[in-house]
Formats: C-alpha cells, sequence, structure tokens
C-alpha cells in the first residue's frame, strides 16, 4: 500500500506517529508530513508552522469566526500543491487539526484519525483556550469526525467521549511499547526510593502538585525525578517547575 502519515511533532521522536511509521515502512511506500523526518520513509514534505507571536495574532480570527481562512494557512497550501496530485490507499492523521488536510490529500482513499486526546476539552483548564480556541477544535470534530474511517484513541475514557457526544465508534490502541521479555522487578533499596515522571511539560498536568507532595515524605527515603519533554511555548512553566524544585 501506498500510506501518507501527518503528524505536527517530530516523527523520529514522538512515540505515537514514530511506532506507526516503524510497523508500516518495511511491508508499504511510506510517505509523511511533519515537523521533521523519521528516517524510514520514502518520502516527507515539511508541514511549517507560524513563528509563536504570529500565531497569537492569527488566533484572533477564530474569536472572528474565520475558521477557514485561519486553517488554510500558505503552509497546508503549500503541501496541497505539493503532493495533492499523488494517490494514496491510505491516510492517517495524528489530532483533528490535520483531518481537513488529509481528506483533502486522501482523494477518496480511507483516512484515521489518531486522536491522542478527546479535542473538544483537550486544554479546558485554560482560559485562553476555552475563550479563543475551544469552539474552533469543537467545530473540527463536528465537520470531519463523519467524513473519517476510523478513529483510534489512548484511552477508554476518551474512546467513550467521542462516541458519546459525536457518535463515532473508536478502536483503542494504548501508548504501549514493545514487547520485551524476562523483565523482573529490581529489590528496593529501603534507603532511596526513587520515583520518576515522564511526560510533557505542560501546565494542564498539574505537576507542581508531584513537587508539592514531596513535602509531605520522609525526605531521606525518597526522590523524585521529573524527566520532562519541553518546546518553547512550555519553556516557561518548566521553569516555574525548576524554581519550585529548587526550593526541596
Amino acid at each position: 500500500m501506498k500510506i501518507l502519515i501527518i503528524a505536527y511533532p517530530s516523527l523520529k521522536n514522538d512515540p505515537r506517529p514514530y511506532r506507526q511509521i516503524h510497523n508500516l515502512y518495511r511491508e508499504h511506500e511510506l510517505h509523511c508530513i511533519g515537523k521533521s523526518k523519521s528516517g524510514l520513509e520514502s518520502s516527507f514534505y515539511k508541514l511549517q508552522k507560524h513563528k509563536l507571536y504570529f500565531e497569537i495574532f492569527r488566533i484572533l480570527l477564530l474569536k472572528l469566526g474565520l475558521y477557514e481562512y485561519y486553517y488554510w494557512d500558505k503552509y497546508k497550501k503549500e503541501i496541497l500543491n505539493s503532493i495533492l496530485d499523488h494517490e494514496f490507499d491510505l491516510v492517517i492523521a495524528h489530532e483533528i487539526r490535520l483531518v481537513p488536510l488529509a481528506l483533502k490529500l486522501a482523494n477518496n482513499a480511507p483516512v484515521i484519525l489518531d486522536a491522542h486526546e478527546y479535542s473538544p476539552k483537550n486544554f479546558d483548564d485554560n482560559w485562553v483556550w476555552r475563550f479563543f480556541i475551544k469552539k474552533y477544535y469543537t467545530r473540527l470534530c463536528v465537520e470531519n469526525l463523519p467524513k473519517v474511517d476510523q478513529i483510534l484513541t489512548v484511552s477508554p475514557g476518551i474512546a467513550e467521549a467521542y462516541e458519546k457526544y459525536f457518535d463515532k465508534k473508536t478502536v483503542l490502541i494504548k501508548n504501549t511499547c514493545e514487547y520485551v521479555e524476562n523483565l523482573f522487578p529490581t529489590e528496593i533499596n529501603p534507603k532511596l526510593i526513587r520515583l520518576i515522571h515522564h511526560g510533557n511539560a505542560s501546565s494542564s498536568r498539574r505537576l507542581e502538585l508531584l513537587i508539592d507532595m514531596m513535602n509531605y515524605l520522609d525526605n531521606c527515603k525518597y526522590e523524585l525525578n521529573l524527566m520532562l519533554v519541553s518546546s518553547p511555548s512550555t519553556k516557561p512553566y518548566l521553569n516555574k517547575l525548576k524554581r519550585k524544585a529548587k526550593k526541596i
């Protein structure tokens, strides 16, 4: 098959898109659109994102309800012009915001949405997101979910939400790593119990509560490690966590 995978993050560093690519590229002709290459695809097309300051200006378009004008920026139009004449057997789009692009590039081929989150409530804890962006993501779901052939997602709760609010059956594929044999737990050192959290440096996850928790533990026996993935937009929050951690 000739398969197209579209995802905003780095295709090599984001585990979920990379896992798909790694499992498909040997038996299929794989083409990818994203921020950077996985190194396994037959061809790659870079999908540029606007600078942060310009993206803030563009968000005003959403508040005015100019959704189509906001969505079809020059970068997405460049992608369309580059590969619109390709004929794919399958298109996989990561997250709802890439589904309109995927539908145009599919040319009637099946489209799968890999929904990492429940998009209409993704950042409901953030008033800026609720005020400017929430309605846009809800509209993306209303208009595009009926057009996709299948939805994949990562947890039962998200799957249930898509079925409840959009009447769309969802296939659950968890973010599990490759199976490894002969793994056994190691013995705990009672003098130092090490805790680790690995994930995105997102304020929505309220990681500061993990640091606060350490005040209620025996500091002689517990150590907290935060292994976080950051980006320019999450750097201020990451720095806030570092400042807070220094006090303990």
